[in-house]
């Protein structure tokens, strides 16, 4: 019998995705910001943790616009929501 072929190459590859695809929007953020869409390399370690903390510092109004999106999410899902229909039985709960 022939291996079972899993995506991502089983549970490693799943998980180094779920972390690296992380990573990609913050890159190309920097490579924007510092070397119009080109290869972002920084000189030395303090340049670039001094950009980082540049870009990527909270402001009021990326707060604003946080809550003003969880607070729509919470209207929507308060009068929004969807169908309620009877699934299959299933075998461990008694078939209810």
């Amino acid at each position: 019998m022939s291996k079972e072929q899993k995506e991502f190459d089983g549970t490693l590859g799943a998980i180094s995705l779920m972390i690296f695809s992380h990573f990609i929007p913050f890159y190309f953020t920097l490579s924007l910001r510092y070397n119009s869409g080109g290869l972002y390399y920084p000189s030395s370690f303090n340049e670039f943790i001094e950009n980082v903390q540049e870009t990527y510092s909270p402001t009021w109004s990326a707060c604003y616009l946080y809550m003003g999106f969880f607070l729509i999410q919470l209207i929507l899902a308060a009068i929004l929501p969807g169908p309620e229909v009877k699934g299959l039985s299933v075998p461990t709960e008694n078939n209810r």
